[in-house]
């Protein structure tokens, strides 16, 4: 019986996880060859990509598929989205992916996937991370003196938006731009039908509306460009519109860190909700690390495992009311599987708050393990001496 691969990430806080409890259930055994990732190779410029980013050749070689399905982020650090689907049943395919521009003042990681899909229904997905130039902050050199009488130039003078952060649940936003020896300024960006407005009187106003967003923070890249009656054209001016993630949950105040929504604060899947497979606090049920392990699997491939299969599989897995280790749990998901996913091999990071936060930042979710003294608290329940594995789906970056 094959399954689909993945990868997964692990911060180690102790070096052994307790679990138990057991469930009774069966999986059904596939009627096909699952399909299989060869390879995904990236054609692109050099590494890292400019900051205004580069449209990328993404290709994958596979067996025994039927469709491969392209993804790719819209902005650093947002979720994946479909940007393709295409036939593969003949071994390969390629889709050429959009640029992604990089606002951060930093270097970034972008992150593409490619789906495959076989026969009855089977996937399996991998990913490629691309690294992009942060957003250059030097400023061009001050134009030389003009002479007493200058002649009109065509130029944008500065841009005015208003409000450049709105709420999540959206709203209209304000744009004027003052230019000279200009007939007409085009507004253009995400999500935006490029937009023209007279600016011969030397100024020009647009206004583009929000609508409610239930995801992350999100940060919109507009420009805009004016154009004089012989046909030139400025250089674009960029600016940004950022659109605020949903607030706190009640019932998480207290509990979270509270803290402005962006790249330095991301709340993750907060908003989905998740099957307790048993280990509910504070009864030892043991059975953390294959409850940590379909939480994972929900949050990164977007898989619901059944919990009788998650049960079965942790009792044949050598779990009981004792617990099972850290080490069974990854040799059971490596060579058996767990919900119908293959480990392919774990990786290790540092607890430092850099590494955990890169971990997030890249692959959405890490396992983590915690080791509790006698008299210790994990939320408001007390524990006693021992180990918990658990899943790191968000992190409040500065604050882990």
């Amino acid at each position: 019986m094959r399954f689909r691969s993945v990868i997964i990430v692990l911060a180690l806080l102790g070096a052994i996880a307790l679990g138990g409890g057991s469930a009774v259930g069966s999986a059904d055994a596939a009627n096909s060859a699952a399909p299989t990732i060869l390879s995904v190779g990236v054609s692109a410029h050099s590494q890292p990509l400019p900051a205004a980013g580069a449209r990328l050749v993404l290709t994958v070689h596979v067996s025994n598929a039927t469709s491969c399905t392209f993804q790719s982020q819209r902005i650093p650090f947002s979720s994946l989205y479909v940007v393709k689907t295409v036939a593969c049943a003949a071994g390969h395919a390629s889709v050429t992916m959009p640029a992604i521009a990089n606002p951060y003042k930093s270097q970034v990681h972008l992150t593409y996937a490619v789906r495959v899909r076989g026969a009855g229904q089977q996937s399996v997905q991998r990913t490629v991370t691309v690294t992009e130039a942060a957003l250059s902050t030097s400023h061009p050199s001050p134009p030389a003196a003009q002479p007493a009488t200058p002649t009109p130039t065509l130029a944008i003078q500065s841009v005015t938006v208003s409000p450049s952060v709105i709420p999540a649940s959206g709203g209209t936003v304000s744009l004027a731009v003052r230019a000279t020896h200009a007939v007409t300024c085009t507004f253009s960006g995400d999500g935006v039908t490029p937009l023209s407005v007279p600016c011969g009187s030397g100024s020009g106003r647009a206004t583009i509306t929000f609508v409610a967003s239930n995801g992350p923070t999100v940060v919109y890249n507009y420009s805009v460009v004016a154009q004089d009656a012989s046909g030139n054209t400025t250089a674009p001016r960029p600016f940004t519109v950022t659109q605020q993630g949903p607030p706190l949950p009640a019932s998480l105040v207290g509990y979270l860190d509270v803290c402005t929504p962006g790249p330095h604060c991301y709340y993750g899947p907060m908003f989905a909700t998740y099957q307790d497979y048993g280990n509910v606090a504070p009864v030892a049920l043991g059975d953390c690390t294959f409850a940590a392990a379909a939480h994972w699997e929900q949050i990164v491939l977007g898989l619901n495992p059944d919990p009788s299969l998650i049960g079965f599989e942790f009792a044949r897995a050598g779990g009981t009311k004792a617990g099972l280790t850290a080490n069974a749990l990854f040799a059971y998901w490596q060579q058996q599987g767990i919900g119908g996913v293959f480990l392919t091999g774990p990786h290790s990071y540092f607890t430092d708050q850099t590494n955990v936060e890169n971990g997030v930042r890249s692959y959405g979710a890490m396992l983590v393990e915690f080791q509790f003294a006698n008299g210790g608290y994990f939320a408001q329940h007390p524990v006693s001496a021992g180990r918990h594995m658990a899943v790191v789906d968000f992190s409040r970056l500065g604050a882990v």
